[in-house]
């Protein structure tokens, strides 16, 4: 293999190089991308679940405390 042969040869190899790495980190951050999508839906789904929980508790509360005024 000449040098002629040679530098065409690697020129195209350093452009296969990074267009084959970045389509791995593309894949690989996709992947990573869905799996902290689903848990943050997760965490906040929790989190409004629970806040709902406590709204319906503080007016249960409060409603006790009203129905209780009768009597007091």
């Amino acid at each position: 293999m000449t040098l002629l042969e040679l530098l065409p040869t690697t020129a195209r190899a350093r452009v296969v190089t990074p267009d084959i790495l970045e389509r791995i980190a593309h894949r690989r951050l996709g992947r990573v991308m869905v799996v902290l999508t689903v848990r943050a839906v997760d965490v906040t789904s929790g989190a409004v679940v629970m806040f709902m929980g406590v709204i319906v508790a503080t007016i249960g509360a409060v409603d006790v405390g009203l129905g209780h005024a009768e009597y007091s």
